[in-house]
């Protein structure tokens, strides 16, 4: 639907009216006020994301959900430090006891073990990058920090950056003039540059 304005004897009222139906005097029923869609969507949100309890029963759901993609099934970071530490006593208990008469027999336990020591490392650097930093109190602090200039913009930001406020909590909307049926997608959490990089994949799904 595209927006558009409609005069009347009280003035231009906008409206958003399906761009196919525009030239058909019989299908009015396709056009929705634009005020009331609007009021109706911005009170939705407002309801929806100004709710600190809200905002932080979502945010605790996600971090428990990062938490379990980002789980190690095959060793835990500690397992991992007591494995090089262990690594670590044994080449040292071989360099003190080498005998010139076992030499190759001591390269190969050190190579071992070297091996050993580099797998264990590069298990520990996995775990690392897989880790999510996710700080729950700095992401509920932006998302309402962006809450907090929600009004300000819509009443003194230019159509581009109503838009994008919009847009970032709305991510689809369905009318169906036809049969009086209307469906809106909100996301789970504001699309905040933050949020999109922490929580793509897993948040950004729409909440129908």
């Amino acid at each position: 639907m595209n927006g558009t304005y409609f005069k009347t004897q009280y003035g231009k009222n906008p409206y958003y009216v399906c761009s196919g139906c525009v030239e058909l005097g019989d299908r009015k029923k396709s056009i929705v006020s634009a005020t009331q869609l609007d009021n109706i969507l911005l009170n939705r949100i407002k309801e929806r994301f100004f709710n600190s309890n809200r905002i932080t029963n979502v945010l605790k759901h996600i971090k428990n959900k990062l938490n379990e993609q980002t789980k190690d099934d095959s060793l835990t970071a500690e397992e991992i430090a007591k494995g090089i530490l262990d690594v670590d006593r044994k080449t040292d208990a071989l360099l003190d006891t080498i005998d010139p008469r076992h030499g190759d027999l001591i390269n190969k336990r050190l190579d071992g073990l070297r091996i050993e020591k580099e797998r264990l490392v590069a298990e520990k650097e996995k775990i690392a990058v897989a880790k999510v930093h996710f700080n729950s109190d700095k992401l509920a602090e932006e998302i309402l920090s962006q809450a907090g200039d929600f009004d300000k913009v819509l009443e003194q930001g230019s159509p581009s950056e109503r838009k994008e406020i919009v847009r970032s909590y709305i991510g689809q909307i369905i009318i169906d003039t036809d049969r009086r049926f209307a469906k809106v997608g909100f996301y789970p959490l504001p699309k905040t540059p933050a949020t999109e990089s922490i929580l793509y994949g897993y948040a950004m799904n729409l909440e129908r």
